[in-house]
């Protein structure tokens, strides 16, 4: 079985400090992967954008998410 990696520099900027998704996390995630030599192990997969139908998608899920989560929620 292989395991895939979708990696690209790019995805430094989105930096979130406080947030579990932040550049120093990602780059933590690359060094070690790095220096166990498991990232010559990886496929490594291209990322390519988002079409506007896949964001869209993401978008009303969210949206719909967030509507059920409020209607049932117990303190609303």
């Amino acid at each position: 079985m292989t395991t895939g990696l979708v990696y690209h520099p790019d995805y430094l900027k989105h930096d979130l400090r406080l947030h579990p998704e932040n550049a120093n996390r990602l780059r933590s995630i690359v060094k070690f992967l790095e220096e166990e030599g498991m990232m010559g192990k990886l496929l490594r997969i291209s990322p390519r954008k988002a079409t506007l139908k896949e964001i869209e998608y993401r978008s009303e899920e969210r949206r719909v998410g967030k509507e059920c989560r409020s209607r049932w929620s117990p303190y609303h």
